[in-house]
C-alpha cells in the first residue's frame, strides 16, 4: 500500500474513533468507580444531560423512546434512498463507499452516545454507599 493509500485508509477509519473511546470506557470504568462518579458523572454527564433534559422534561416520554420509534420508519427511508441513490450513481463503488462512512460515523456516534448517557451508569458506586447507608446482607435479614 502505497503512503496516499494509507492516509486514505487512515481518514476512512477515523469514523471509528468514537466507538473506540465507548468501547475504552466501556473496559476500563469498571475498575474504577470513583472516576465514573465524579468526573464522568459529575461532569460530562452533566454537560449532555442539562440541555436535554431541559427540553424532555416538557415532554410525558423519553427521548430514548422518541428515537426507537423514529428509528424504524427512519431506517426503511434511507435504505430506500441509498438503493435509490446507488441504482443513479455513474460510480456506484464510491456511492456505497460513503454509505459505509456515513453508517460507521452513525454507529459510532450512538455508540459513544450510549456510553456517555446511559452506559455509565452501570459503573457507578452503589446508592448505598454513596449515601454511606449499610445494608445487611439477605441472610442476615431472612435469619431475624
Amino acid at each position: 500500500m502505497k503512503n496516499g493509500g494509507f492516509m486514505r485508509f487512515l481518514r476512512a477509519c477515523t469514523c471509528l474513533l468514537p466507538a473506540a473511546a465507548a468501547l475504552l470506557l466501556f473496559f476500563l470504568l469498571p475498575f474504577c468507580p470513583g472516576f465514573a462518579e465524579t468526573a464522568v458523572t459529575g461532569g460530562i454527564f452533566r454537560l449532555l444531560s442539562a440541555p436535554l433534559g431541559m427540553v424532555t422534561s416538557m415532554l410525558p416520554f423519553s427521548l430514548t423512546e422518541i428515537a426507537v420509534i423514529a428509528a424504524i420508519p427512519a431506517l426503511v427511508l434511507l435504505i430506500v434512498l441509498f438503493v435509490r441513490r446507488l441504482r443513479r450513481s455513474a460510480d456506484r463503488k464510491r456511492t456505497a463507499g460513503r454509505a459505509v462512512k456515513a453508517v460507521g460515523w452513525t454507529l459510532s456516534l450512538l455508540l459513544l452516545a450510549y456510553m456517555l448517557l446511559h452506559g455509565l451508569n452501570f459503573d457507578r458506586r452503589p446508592a448505598a454507599e454513596l449515601m454511606a447507608r449499610e445494608i445487611p446482607c439477605r441472610s442476615c435479614r431472612s435469619s431475624i
